[in-house]
């Protein structure tokens, strides 16, 4: 493997428009797979964590979830800076991992929400 990983739950509406999003800021120095076609090469993460939350391997082995997984896939297309607020700010990694679980567990209110408030605007502003 020659650049991280951004895997998540190909099933999932929200999760698929999340990671069109991303891609724009992480550019080709992150791959993204969904879990049901990855987990065949990532045996070590259990099935049922990869349907709670997205993961992040990288080509060392390290392996992120959650919030950390998505503010290091970005911190890999150069947008540092929500990873150093992750890794520095008080408060600020309990608070990120706190709102991913929240949003992860209640996906498809939260694709509602953002279906009424943006439609199907997916590019970044």
């Amino acid at each position: 493997m020659d650049r991280p990983c951004l895997v998540w739950d190909g099933d999932c509406g929200f999760c698929r428009r999340s990671v069109q999003h991303l891609r724009p800021w992480v550019g080709e120095r992150v791959a993204f797979e969904p879990y049901q076609a990855a987990h065949a090469r990532f045996p070590a993460i259990p099935l049922e964590a990869f349907r709670e939350a997205v993961h992040l391997v990288e080509p060392d082995g390290h392996v992120s979830r959650g919030a950390e997984a998505v503010f290091r896939a970005l911190a890999h297309g150069g947008r540092a800076l929500p990873l150093a607020a992750y890794r520095r700010l008080p408060g600020f990694a309990a608070l990120s991992e706190w709102v991913y679980r929240q949003v992860a567990s209640h996906r498809p209110l939260f694709s509602r929400l953002l279906d009424l408030l943006v439609g199907d605007l997916v590019d970044p502003p």
